[in-house]
């Protein structure tokens, strides 16, 4: 499965066998429209239109789909779209995301003294 990026954005395909759990996880989780903000532009990474997608905020959440926490592996956001979706940010292309689930996570730069968050 081909993962997506946008800015410091990754989205990485997830195949969930547990579909009822995803459903009750999206159902019960804190929702948004905002997928990120950019750390040193403010600008947000947002759904288009949010009626394509349910975007969850799992960050400080204990959430379990398929019995594992998406957040123990570094992931803030999962998102689910059946038809497809796009993200918008004014200093990136429009991202266009296929039909699935996606757990979304800030991508990391290393330096030899130091690994840090991208910044966009």
């Amino acid at each position: 499965m081909k993962a997506y990026r946008q800015g410091e954005l990754l989205f990485v395909p997830r195949e969930i066998k547990d579909i009822e759990g995803l459903k009750k996880v999206l159902a019960e989780g804190k929702r948004t429209n905002v997928v990120a903000e950019g750390e040193s532009s403010g600008h947000l990474h947002e759904l288009a239109d949010p009626t394509t997608a349910t975007l969850i905020d799992v960050e400080n959440a204990h959430v379990w789909i398929d019995n594992e926490s998406p957040r123990f592996n570094n992931f803030q956001k999962v998102l689910h779209t059946e038809r497809g979706t796009t993200i918008k940010h004014p200093d990136h292309a429009d991202l266009e995301l296929p039909g699935g689930t996606y757990y979304i996570r800030t991508q990391r730069e290393y330096d030899e003294a130091m690994d840090m968050r991208v910044r966009d």
